[in-house]
């Protein structure tokens, strides 16, 4: 799901404590010292990293340093890279059993190559082809993991059943290092609006609903505006996407809501209510009765969504036809191509959101059963980090979604 990692997506980290250090003490003497450093060591730190990120940073002269105008866009996304970073390398020592005053100390001793190698081995499961998204040799990487687990000195990763998979810590230090390349993503992309170079993104988890209406019309009202935008909508199951979500792989995730929050991290914005209701094609022998009872659709064979999503949890739990001793459920799945073709082809019925269907049916292809349902609106929104600060492009992209949903909710 999420890219992977490249010498661009982390900055060197000791070079960004410098700067954090050196705005907050007015001086890359102070800063130094903090960091074990002589002080020109840490300048030539400072003056890596501004020709890394493309921008002057600091202003050197006088009896302190002070940031640039491109210090002040970079400042606030190094500050919180760091604190991640600090938080994630906490919650390891504490699960390691280890002193997490020891905190500070390995903040300054991990390397970006060993953060890289970590988030590639994490989402791969393996060195080999953690090596070959990262361009490297597999004895590279195994060694930069063996690298990071010395200066840790807990366990990060661990063999099983042919995969390598990251222990308690080893998971609490990739998903804050995933949030801390997050934000050095979004400084990036400021600092090039700033100067009116590069590429802004978005990258949009999508569920079902969003897919067929709400994301393509948003979408192009807004690269009509925004030539430099690229919007990535990743598709995927609603857990995959809380996880990519939660560790900053996605920026936002739009679909249906699941009342409360399904983490601490999150929270969920309400765009409009949909309805269930129950569909098949306007060739099916029910879609030419004036009413139709459900016990008449049991006759017919059911296609229905993964028990995982909220239509499929109100097939199975609300309408109770799974339980049934002679179940109508012929197929389960979650791809709306399928689902569609199914419906057109096969005689099947199923129970969906009314506005993903709503073309279909006006276009005469698919017929709403006038069946009554009980219980069966869902609010459709957004789920977004609580910690997440998007860049003035990644606003303007919101504000594109919520006015084509509330187009939407008026035409409900």
């Amino acid at each position: 799901m999420s890219s992977k990692p490249t010498v661009r997506d982390l900055p060197n980290l000791r070079h960004i404590q410098i700067f954090n250090l050196a705005l907050q003490s007015g001086s890359i003497s102070l800063a130094a010292d903090r960091m074990n450093l002589t002080q020109p060591a840490a300048s030539q730190g400072i003056s890596n990293l501004e020709k890394d990120m493309g921008a002057a940073l600091l202003v050197r002269g006088g009896k302190s340093v002070t940031a640039t105008e491109h210090g002040e866009i970079f400042a606030p996304r190094a500050a919180r890279a760091i604190t991640y970073l600090r938080g994630g390398i906490r919650t390891a020592l504490g699960h390691a059993g280890q002193d997490q005053r020891l905190t500070d100390q390995l903040l300054r001793n991990i390397t970006a190559t060993q953060i890289r190698a970590l988030i590639a081995i994490g989402r791969h499961g393996g060195f080999t082809v953690a090596a070959k998204s990262l361009a490297l040799a597999q004895p590279t990487v195994h060694r930069t993991a063996k690298s990071l687990e010395a200066v840790c000195s807990f366990e990060v990763f661990r063999a099983t059943y042919g995969r390598i998979e990251l222990t308690a810590s080893g998971h609490a230090l990739n998903q804050s290092a995933k949030l801390a390349r997050a934000e050095l993503r979004q400084a990036r992309e400021e600092l090039a609006l700033s100067t009116g170079k590069g590429r802004r993104t978005f990258v949009l988890g999508s569920l079902p609903l969003a897919q067929s209406q709400i994301i393509p019309e948003a979408i192009t009202n807004m690269l009509q505006r925004e030539k430099q935008l690229q919007v990535r909508v990743i598709e995927g199951r609603y857990a995959e996407l809380l996880r990519g979500l939660r560790e900053g792989d996605i920026d936002c995730l739009i679909g249906a809501l699941r009342n409360p929050a399904p983490a601490s991290d999150v929270s969920e914005t309400a765009l409009f209510d949909d309805d269930l209701v129950i569909v098949c094609a306007a060739s099916h022998p029910l879609a030419q009765q004036a009413s139709v009872a459900l016990e008449q659709t049991l006759a017919y064979p059911w296609i229905a969504p993964p028990i995982s999503t909220p239509s499929g949890q109100y097939l199975f739990e609300t309408l109770d036809i799974e339980r049934r001793a002679s179940t109508p459920v012929r197929v389960v799945a979650s791809s709306f191509v399928l689902l569609r073709e199914l419906l057109l082809v096969g005689g099947f019925l199923t129970v969906i959101s009314k506005a993903q269907v709503k073309k279909e049916i006006a276009e005469g292809f698919l017929h709403e059963l006038p069946v009554p349902l009980e219980g069966q609106t869902r609010s459709i929104g957004f789920t977004m980090r609580n910690k997440w600060h998007p860049t003035t492009s990644q606003q303007a992209f919101l504000k594109a979604l919520k006015d084509v949903a509330q187009k939407e909710n008026g035409q409900q």
